[in-house]
């Protein structure tokens, strides 16, 4: 279900998480990465799901990316 709500894809064919993902990661902000930390722990439950695959790698790209300066 959360999989869906988050990974609901829009009519350019990218997912709505992806695309706040990439927005949050051209912001550096504690609060910012807090959030998606956040985000990324409360799809724990569907972890195996292709697309919160694919959104969490996403997001911990962006979290090392504004923690670090850069993707890992």
């Amino acid at each position: 279900m959360i999989a869906s709500a988050v990974c609901s894809v829009t009519g350019s064919g990218r997912c709505h998480g992806a695309n706040a993902v990439t927005i949050l990661s051209h912001v550096r902000s504690t609060r910012a990465t807090d959030y998606l930390a956040g985000v990324v722990r409360a799809m724990a439950p569907w972890r195996r799901d292709p697309r919160v695959i694919d959104l969490s790698h996403l997001a911990h790209q962006a979290i090392a990316l504004s923690t670090t300066g850069t993707a890992r």
